[in-house]
């Protein structure tokens, strides 16, 4: 028996967020102890504030990288209590690309206060970029799905045999494959319903997590859609695997005997893409009364039929990838979306009476100030119940990256650092406009979105709504946002 802490980085928190519970390393954890591993799960991105917003964290990012690198912060000091109080033979860490230098912190800091264990990182970053690990803090890196590979890891004793694992790359050795789109060294979980739900109980400081969060699932991976600026396929596959209605259900039931929880969080890329799948797990929700449940998905994935299905079992939030207003902007993305389609598909979730969050992203190559304020024009015209706004950012493993390396978009000092690559970030954007000019229409486009979303209509709508989801947890969000609000 081996003793895993995983860890989800503390970076949302320098910005003023916080984190869900990662659904990623709480799977792993299952798999772990069913292999009879000892685990427990470290959420550090929980120890920030529940109230900033995209606008927020947008002006917060002038300093974040500064006290992100500061080993003197509070969230450093927790990590290292947590190390050294728990003891792990193993210290595995998910790390998205914005959270690549958070990561190999905390994997510092493992080897200061525990030198002879084990650190492994995983996650969308290293999957597509496993030359990072290379030289880094981590011992190994874990490409694609971690569940099957992980395991191996820990039943392998030797470096050297543990470097040929597949989907396992060495910072010594270097990856086994390069970071181009070969996926015949990845290990897939064939059967998603073989999965334990287990690994939920392995998750630490699960009271400190926002109760609206803890119905998180998810069930499905992969994306058929091309979008430019998504890497999802270099984790997942371009294929989507499925659970079955019946194991998704079953995992709702074990959540809400567990955990009381009451509002379920389905997180996939898009719930909706198998619209016959996705009305048989609503007719089995519809017979678990009062429990109220939200997706994300395409417009073009929703009918008026399937709207009104998905409302009567219960559904009361959809987040909507608009992305953009304008066609040719569309276009360049990939989203094989038009306005018109997109307009449509809200449409029907009007008729519904379900309310959305549609999604909506500025500064792609070549967009012009005037296209993205139509963007903005657009998501209003909607009608949606908030909008949420993100910068255009070129993550590794996207066409949109290639394509910026290519046009030297991407400078040769990010290579390693990426602190700056997230939807928030007042460095990003590829605009073809000068950039302090694009910086100051970002942040009114963002201010924009804030003051749409503050309304009083908007705000009152909203806290009702999340009260006929959970009334506990809406409570518990509204004092944490009122008392951040007061606190500024």
């Amino acid at each position: 028996m081996t003793r895993v802490m995983l860890v989800n980085p503390p970076w949302y928190a320098f910005l003023g967020g916080s984190s869900p519970p990662p659904l990623g390393l709480i799977s792993l954890a299952g798999s772990l102890k069913t292999a009879g591993h000892d685990v427990t799960i470290f959420n550090a991105d929980i120890f920030g504030d529940l109230y900033a917003s995209e606008h927020d964290m947008l002006l917060a990012c002038e300093d974040y990288r500064s006290r992100l690198s500061c080993l003197d912060a509070p969230i450093w000091k927790l990590v290292r209590e947590r190390l050294r109080l728990w003891e792990p033979d193993v210290v595995g860490v998910h790390v998205k690309t914005p959270s690549w230098f958070a990561g190999r912190m905390v994997a510092r800091i493992a080897k200061d206060v525990l030198p002879n264990s084990m650190t492994v990182c995983g996650g969308p970053h290293v999957s597509c970029m496993p030359c990072d690990v290379r030289g880094s803090e981590f011992d190994f890196g874990i490409c694609g799905e971690g569940e099957l590979p992980f395991i191996r890891l820990l039943g392998t004793s030797s470096c050297e045999d543990r470097s040929m694992l597949p989907s396992v790359v060495s910072s010594k050795q270097g990856p086994p494959f390069d970071s181009k789109d070969d996926r015949a060294a990845l290990t897939f979980v064939k059967d998603l319903d073989s999965l334990s739900f287990s690994g939920w109980d392995a998750l630490a400081d699960i009271d400190r997590h926002d109760k609206l969060d803890l119905g998180a699932i998810m069930t499905a991976r992969g994306c058929p859609f091309g979008c430019r600026y998504c890497a999802s396929h270099r984790t997942w596959e371009r294929k989507v695997r499925y659970r079955s209605p019946e194991n998704v259900v079953a995992e709702i039931d074990y959540l809400t005997g567990a955990y009381g929880v009451r509002y379920v969080k389905i997180q996939d890329d898009t719930f909706t893409v198998d619209s016959h799948r996705a009305a048989l797990i609503c007719d089995m929700m519809r017979k678990r009364k009062g429990i109220k449940w939200s997706c994300t998905t395409r417009a073009d994935c929703v009918d008026l039929e399937l709207a009104k299905i998905m409302a009567a079992s219960g559904c009361c939030h959809v987040s909507v990838g608009v992305e953009s207003g304008v066609d040719r902007i569309l276009h360049l993305m990939g989203k094989g979306e038009t306005v018109e389609s997109i307009r449509q598909g809200c449409a029907c979730l009007k008729k519904a009476a379900i309310p959305f969050v549609a999604f909506v992203m500025i500064g792609f190559p070549s967009e012009t100030e005037m296209e993205a304020q139509e963007t903005l024009e657009f998501a209003v015209s909607l009608g949606a119940d908030s909008l949420c706004g993100s910068v255009v950012t070129p993550y590794p493993g996207t066409s949109l990256y290639k394509w910026a390396v290519e046009n030297g978009r991407v400078q040769a000092t990010d290579y390693g650092d990426w602190r700056a690559y997230y939807h928030q970030s007042s460095a990003m954007g590829l605009w073809d406009v000068p950039s302090q000019q694009a910086k100051k229409a970002i942040e009114v486009w963002f201010k924009a979105i804030e003051d749409y979303n503050e309304r009083p209509i908007r705000l009152i709508r909203r806290f009702i709504e999340k009260c006929r989801s959970d009334p506990a947890g809406t409570v518990h969000r509204a004092f944490s946002v009122l008392h951040g609000k007061l606190s500024r």
